[in-house]
């Protein structure tokens, strides 16, 4: 199987992202599926402080979802945000992993990890760097 073009896998990353738009959106509306977020603390409807903190995750991924997607900016401004975002949920794998919530561990985990690998592979290219260029002299 070949890996997917940055083009491609950015597109990914934003529906994967906005999955997790619904499902904060969802938290923050007082929808029961607390058993899947914040550790699994809160069996149905997350009291207000998680849903508040819910509603502007839901917002921050939104946001992230529609600035990944566009492509908008210049590659080299576009690599270090999209390495963050990686970062980001490669970190958020191994939390979903640890959780004592066993729904987060068998939805989140993966969903993660997948994110993250998508994140990772939507950065651009950087154009005009070759690691051959500074010992050849570009040729």
């Amino acid at each position: 199987m070949s890996r997917p073009s940055s083009r491609t896998a950015a597109r990914a990353t934003g529906v994967l992202l906005a999955v997790q738009v619904v499902f904060q959106a969802g938290l923050a509306g007082g929808t029961p599926w607390g058993r899947f977020a914040y550790g699994g603390q809160h069996e149905g409807r997350l009291p207000v402080r998680f849903r508040r903190a819910s509603a502007v995750a839901a917002a921050v991924y939104a946001v992230t979802a529609i600035v990944v997607v566009s492509e908008a900016g210049p590659d080299r401004l576009r690599r270090p945000p999209l390495g963050g975002l990686a970062a980001f949920t490669a970190f958020g794998t191994g939390l979903n992993g640890i959780s004592r919530s066993r729904g987060e561990q068998l939805l989140w985990t993966p969903y993660c990890a997948v994110t993250a690998v998508l994140a990772w592979r939507a950065r651009p290219t950087a154009h005009g760097t070759r690691a051959t260029s500074v010992i050849t002299g570009g040729r």
